[in-house]
């Protein structure tokens, strides 16, 4: 560990790594790094890897190839959109839309609204192991008026009263978060420890090897080109008054005048020379090739270290169509994992606003399925398991709510204790409309569903 962290200080800054012995006000939003001061005699509890590992795999996910397209992919597949189900009454529900609508507009830093701001959810959850980010209310405390991200590398935790608490690192100095208003959420942790854990770490040290190969190949063709090299020999006579050192003088001045000429007449394909002048090509391309190997290698683990198949960033490596599915399934499973910890976030904002605004209503966030591969597989498996479930409710084995329950539904018969609207968010109008009504399954006859809507309540 500790040579990696040397070297990735060399790369990055110059120098070694050094690992530190590290009121309720808003979050900084600030992400400059140079004001950052140590924490060595502060810090109650201490981070499990250094932070400048942070910086590292944010560079990493903007220019190295591999890891900015398995960030692209995990943000890409994992926002296909979602929708709010809003509980209360029609005119708490109408209300709440309103409110949420306008805080999906005015509340984030983008005129994309909530949409572009799930998009930075999960690039930094991504990236930096944990999500980060701070509601801030009115000066009246009448609602949410902003919802921002703050960096991870800012965050440092103290243990109070058997709690760990969040503060935040600042020219000021340190500040106590506000635990109401202030979400980290880290993907995976340590035992003991409540600073998240940076998914792509085990790739560190093989990025830094990749590093140092294209860094190789590049001098390599700098020097000796693709094609190989020329050897070229000349017979430069000493003269009979000629000292030794004169002539060396003399005969490195031709040299390098007969190489120059050489290298201006080889871009137009013809090369002069003087009858005591030989010129010799050599091929080095055929040994060059073997670098391949290595390459692909170093390639597998970065892969494996992200914990994404290289056949998800279009490597096919002898790849067969179901090895690629499988892989695929896997990578959503991934991604459902990180979108239920953007879920609770953002539910936290969404219904600390409504409280606030004194709306007796609370909402639920769902993200919509994401793309598959094996959609008609997926739908004769829904229906397999449909016509099983109505066969045990025939056979008496369960009841009409427990395969109510079994479908997805709350409740079959009547409606729910809790009236629900599903409202989902329209990324050409920028907001949350009605989406469906809900369903009323009847006790006599379960195969024939009516749809009966509960409001009518319309969105415009």
């Amino acid at each position: 560990m500790r040579s990696y962290l040397k070297n990735l200080g060399n790369a990055l800054f110059g120098r070694e790594i050094v690992v530190m012995e590290s009121t309720h006000e808003p979050a900084n939003r600030g992400y400059g790094a140079a004001g950052m001061r140590s924490f060595a005699e502060e810090s109650d509890i201490l981070p499990d890897t250094p932070f400048e590992l942070i910086d590292f795999f944010k560079l990493m996910a903007t220019t190295n190839p591999d890891v900015s397209q398995a960030v692209q992919k995990i943000v890409a597949i994992g926002n296909p959109g979602h929708s709010l189900e809003m509980t209360g009454s029609d005119r708490a529900c109408k209300s709440a839309v309103d409110e949420l609508n306008r805080l999906a507009r005015t509340a984030f830093d983008s005129n994309a609204g909530a949409d572009w701001f799930i998009n930075q959810q999960f690039w930094q959850i991504f990236v930096t192991g944990a999500l980060s980010q701070e509601t801030v209310p009115t000066t009246r405390l009448s609602g949410i008026e902003q919802v921002y991200q703050v960096p991870v590398k800012t965050i440092r935790f103290k243990l109070q009263n058997n709690r760990y608490v969040p503060f935040q690192q600042t020219w000021q100095g340190d500040k106590q978060l506000n635990p109401s208003t202030y979400s980290y959420i880290p993907l995976m942790c340590n035992e003991g420890s409540p600073y998240g854990i940076i998914p792509m770490l085990a790739a560190g040290k093989y990025l830094l090897y990749q590093m140092k190969q294209w860094k190789s190949i590049d001098e390599y063709t700098t020097l000796w080109g693709l094609l190989g090299y020329m050897h070229m020999t000349s017979d430069i006579k000493q003269g009979f008054q000629e000292t030794e050192a004169e002539y060396k003088n003399r005969a490195e001045r031709i040299l390098v005048q007969r190489k120059e000429a050489f290298k201006k007449s080889r871009v137009d394909g013809i090369a002069s020379t003087l009858k005591n002048v030989e010129i010799n090509h050599h091929n080095i391309s055929k040994n060059a090739g073997q670098i391949d190997p290595v390459i692909r290698n170093t390639e597998h683990m970065v892969f494996s270290g992200i914990d994404i198949d290289p056949a998800m960033a279009g490597r096919s490596y002898s790849t067969t169509e179901t090895y690629a599915t499988v892989c695929y399934q896997t990578l959503l499973g991934k991604i459902k994992n990180i979108q239920r910890m953007i879920k609770r976030a953002n539910e936290h904002s969404y219904n600390l606003h409504l409280v606030m605004s004194s709306i007796p209503a609370s909402c639920s966030i769902s993200f919509k399925q994401s793309p598959s591969l094996k959609a008609k597989d997926e739908a004769e498996t829904s229906e397999i398991k449909q016509r099983a479930a109505i066969a045990r409710r025939d056979a008496g084995i369960i009841d009409n709510d427990q395969l109510a329950r079994e479908l997805g539904y709350e409740k079959a018969t009547g409606t729910s204790q809790k009236q629900s609207l599903t409202f989902e968010y329209n990324k050409s109008d920028d907001k949350y409309v009605f989406m469906r009504p809900s369903i009323e399954i009847h006790k006599d006859s379960f195969s024939k569903k009516k749809l009966v809507p509960l409001t009518k309540l319309y969105v415009a």
